[in-house]
């Protein structure tokens, strides 16, 4: 593979011109963890019209998904309408996802390979390809994998302008799950399980089990994403730390749980967290809790292009300040 990066090896899969704007895709090789098959895809969407891009921006997708949420390869959506308004716009598709191959051990694939290995290698090549720190923007389950690598600190809060996410999501326990062997039983039959679909609405994309199982798992006893003193390993400790921009995006009304999660986060969030409510219309509240799909179709991309836009101009992020002091 012939790299496109000093970092580790990058190929340029494709480049081409969709309508007024490019799109670059590059294939990552971080070889950062166990498994060095993995590859990640990186899409780069820019309007060559403009002059003095304004920061880059990560569009993460949630779980299920791929970076078709945010570009549907013709030049519409939210990466198309961010691109033309200047922003240096770079979507990241999980392992096997998209345009992301299954890398040999996919089947054991978990949340910590994504915060520990897949997002900081991202995170360095868009820095290294752009020159300035990125604002990341997820939705979802996915969004939190970016909020416990800036609390783990395997992505250098230094190295990230901002965040918003939308509609974050980190419990998907079960109501029964404190009872005794209800987790057991959920893993026995993920197990038997090759892929996981999606529910309802949630996107096209295949699961493996332990990934699903990962996520079921919820706030735990023993770290990541627990409020225990005890806890070896919990992300609350680091996020309590941070003084990073955050901005949580919410509809209105809705499933509990989501505000919930939402105001745990933005209630240990060190400094600078804002919450954003969408105005969303009832006949399209589904797709804005329980994944936050959002597709031009149902109705989702101006509410969201709008207060996203919003939200980073009060930010007034300059080039100057989004460069790294080495």
């Amino acid at each position: 593979m012939r790299s496109s990066s000093r970092l580790f090896p990058v190929a340029l899969m494709s480049a081409e011109l969709v309508g007024d704007l490019t799109e670059d895709v590059y294939l990552l090789k971080p070889e950062r963890g166990p498994d060095p098959s993995v590859r990640i895809a990186v899409t780069r969407i820019n309007d060559p019209g403009q002059s003095g891009h304004k920061p880059p921006l990560v569009l993460l997708h949630g779980l299920f998904c791929n970076r078709h949420i945010w570009w549907g390869g013709d030049p519409k959506g939210i990466a198309a309408s961010l691109a033309r308004a200047g922003y240096d716009v770079w979507l990241p598709e999980l392992r096997g996802h998209g345009l992301s191959p299954a890398n040999q051990r996919h089947q054991e694939n978990r949340a910590e390979d994504f915060w520990r290995d897949d997002l900081p290698a991202v995170n360095d090549f868009v820095i290294e390809q752009s020159g300035m720190r990125p604002v990341w923007v997820g939705h979802g389950w996915s969004g939190m994998q970016v909020i416990a690598a800036l609390g783990l600190q395997t992505i250098d809060p230094g190295h990230v302008a901002a965040v918003a996410v939308l509609a974050p999501r980190f419990s998907y326990a079960s109501s029964l799950g404190w009872l005794p062997g209800v987790q057991a039983w959920s893993r026995w039959r993920l197990k038997r399980k090759e892929w996981v679909a999606s529910g309802v609405a949630e996107g096209p994309e295949l699961e493996p089990p332990s990934l699903i199982f990962d996520r079921q798992l919820g706030t735990r006893r023993t770290g990541i994403w627990s409020q225990s003193k005890k806890a070896q390993q919990s992300v609350w400790p680091g996020v309590e730390r941070l003084e990073l921009p955050l901005a949580v995006l919410l509809p209105k009304g809705g499933p509990g749980q989501v505000h919930k999660d939402a105001a745990l986060l933005l209630d240990h969030w060190g400094r600078g967290a804002k919450a954003l409510t969408l105005d969303v219309p009832p006949e399209n509240l589904g797709e804005f809790l329980d994944p936050f799909v959002l597709t031009i179709e149902q109705g989702g991309h101006d509410v969201v292009l709008e207060a996203l836009q919003a939200w980073l101009a009060e930010l007034e992020l300059s080039r100057q300040s989004l460069q790294i002091d080495e």
